[in-house]
Order: structure tokens, then sequence, then C-alpha cells
């Protein structure tokens, strides 16, 4: 994989060095900002990322980023891709992000697989000093019957502060990456935190 040239790795770097700072970033000439004017949780549906999902009380305004299509493998292949990130700012130090990355390739411009999910997860944990404590593979089959197979991945800083929880999911030929963190920890408890990861359908509408 050429992770610098990656736009999945760029856009879940942002994320990651967010939960190292306290911050996150998601500006640029093609960002924006959505206010759902609500405190509570809610259901919400990005047409321009193609997923559902519950977001958790406090994501009332979103941060919305999609890039300009970028070659994904390397100059040498001329297929691109298009990554649509979405992240809510809960509070200082604690939020949560989906990513989504359609007709993602691998190193040899074919279809990307699990090595390609696994790859961009492991990249980004390692690059901002994120510790792993647990992994676990997943497999979910939706109503539709469309089965998606990807890997839930939990971490901590590598000073055992805060707590991180990253899900990357393959459909099709297609990479969602869901993130959440908290420099306050009890995050993988949170129920509205498991909603926002186990209430995810992608190809919704």
């Amino acid at each position: 994989m050429t992770g610098k040239s990656s736009a999945v790795v760029l856009c879940l770097a942002l994320l990651t060095a967010a939960f190292a700072q306290g911050q996150t970033a998601a500006s640029g000439p093609t960002a924006g900002l959505e206010d759902q004017a609500t405190k509570e949780a809610y259901r919400y549906t990005s047409a321009e990322g193609d997923f559902q999902v519950t977001w958790p009380s406090g994501c009332g305004k979103l941060r919305i980023r999609a890039n300009e299509p970028e070659n994904f493998v390397g100059e040498e292949n001329e297929q691109v891709v298009l990554v649509h990130l979405v992240v809510c700012d809960r509070e200082e130090g604690e939020g949560c992000s989906v990513s989504a990355t359609f007709e993602a390739r691998n190193g040899e411009g074919g279809d990307a697989g699990p090595e390609q999910v696994l790859a961009r997860v492991r990249h980004t944990l390692e690059s901002y000093g994120v510790k792993v404590v647990k992994q676990t593979p997943i497999k979910r089959e939706f109503a539709d019957g469309l089965m998606v197979e990807g890997l839930d991945v939990y971490g901590t800083r590598r000073d055992g502060l805060g707590q991180f929880w990253v899900r990357g999911l393959l459909s099709y030929h297609d990479i969602y990456i869901l993130t959440a963190w908290s420099m306050e920890g009890k995050l993988w408890e949170d129920p509205e935190i498991q909603e926002f990861f186990n209430g995810f359908v992608p190809y919704a509408e």
C-alpha cells in the first residue's frame, strides 16, 4: 500500500491526530458545516456518503468534507476514488466520524479487499501512537442480504489515557471507516457510542 497517497489514510490521520491532541480538523475548500439543531441522539442519512448512522447526543453540528478524486495506489495507476468524511465533535477531546471511500483499489489496481481495510486501520493507529488493547473481526448481514466484513479495534494512547474505537468495513469494494475517541475514557461501554457503531447501515437511502 502507498500510505502517503491513500486518501483513506489521510482522512483517518486527521481523526487520530485529533484524538491525540483533543481536537478535530475537517477543513478545506470542500468542507462544510451542517447543523441539525438538536442535542439529542438522532438518525442520520448521508446521500453523498451512501450510509445511515445514529449520531450520539452532542452531535448536532457535523463537519463534512469530500475530497477531490485522488489517485489511490500511485501515479502508475489511473484509478481514482472519492472519500466522503463526516465528523462530529461532541465536546473537547471527544467525537466520532464516518468516512466512505468508493471504488477503492488494492496495490495492483484491483478491487480492494480485507487487506486494504486492515492496512489502513493499522497504519493510522501506529502513526499516531494508539496502543491496541483488543481487535475483533466482525461480519454482518443486513436485511437486504448484503454481507459486510471488517475489523473492530479498541485502543488507548501510548500513555494509557483515553479510549479509541475504530471499525473498518468492506462492502463490495467500498470501504467504510467508523471512528470514535474520548480523552476521558468510558467510550467502549457508552450505549450511544455502541449504537453509533452497531446501527450503521451502508448503502441506505
